[in-house]
């Protein structure tokens, strides 16, 4: 169910010797489309708006399984498994 709400993106962008300068970008229409593909095409849009303010600063990590991972990585059998 659609509730409305305003999609925003929010940016913490970092000013050398000053902090931060934080900003709020309105997302693209296309993520309020009821199609879920337009809709994560216009999310992705959003991301690479925000992304284009400062490329220098983007910066993606997702550490979930890293460290699963290495320890798996350490087992003589760690083939036989899944690793993500």
């Amino acid at each position: 169910m659609r509730t409305r709400a305003k999609v925003v993106t929010g940016v913490a962008r970092r000013v050398p010797g000053k902090g931060f300068e934080i900003h709020f970008l309105d997302a693209d229409d296309r993520v309020y489309s009821e199609d879920e593909v337009q809709s994560a095409t216009g999310v992705n849009a959003s991301v690479e708006a925000a992304i284009a303010l400062d490329p220098a600063q983007y910066q993606w990590e997702y550490k979930r399984y890293r460290k699963v991972v290495e320890e798996q990585q350490q087992r003589p059998d760690f083939r036989d498994f899944r690793l993500y």
